[in-house]
């Protein structure tokens, strides 16, 4: 039926691909890898994956690494509109080697949503020389709705302030002041903060 809506679809077969700079995502977009073992994102320490303007996103299968940005070294998930929030489902993935100056992996705006199954967010760091000066979050900065099952938070981590005054919050997760809705189902966060 011509009313039925279907997002595009990209599907990455098995290798290494190296991006060098941003992906900006703006339109609703499912990205399918051949699983995370198969199938690596590599953003060179040059940009990060931003999701924008109320898109609904799923990323399967992927790992994503070696992502640099001020928000979300690995992913950025900015707010849209009240009606309509960004969305990403992150389902059977790694996120790991990623660094920003918050939410060492994923930054998550207010007005979105996160889902994460079955996934592994390993090895991120917040830390001011990545710009943005926040430090919170070594995996995970959120400000939004996100509920994250079956799936391990671990080695992730925060600085020191630039003037060395204070180490940054939540090795692992970083909820940032405001209301929240916070759902983990068998899950383990192996780091300070949640």
């Amino acid at each position: 039926s011509s009313d039925v809506y279907k997002r595009q679809t990209i599907i990455i077969p098995s290798g290494e691909f190296v991006l060098e700079g941003s992906l900006i995502i703006t339109d609703d977009l499912e990205i399918n890898g051949a699983g995370a073992t198969e199938t690596i994102i590599d953003l060179s320490r040059q940009g990060n994956i931003q999701i924008s303007n109320s898109a609904v996103v799923s990323i399967d299968g992927i790992t994503i690494e070696n992502g640099q940005a001020s928000e979300g070294g690995a992913i950025s998930l900015v707010a849209g509109e009240v009606e309509s929030p960004s969305s990403l489902e992150l389902t059977s993935s790694i996120l790991r080697s990623n660094g920003a100056g918050g939410g060492g992996a994923i930054h998550q705006d207010a007005n979105t949503r996160l889902y994460i199954t079955d996934s592994w967010i390993h090895g991120n760091e917040a830390h001011y020389k990545y710009g943005g000066g926040q430090n919170n979050g070594g995996g995970i900065l959120t400000a939004g709705i996100f509920v994250i099952t079956n799936t391990t938070i671990s080695n992730n981590k925060t600085c020191l302030s630039a003037n060395g005054g204070w180490y940054g919050n939540g090795g692992g997760i970083h909820i940032e002041h405001g209301n929240h809705t916070c759902l983990l189902y068998t899950s383990d966060a192996a780091d300070e903060g949640l």
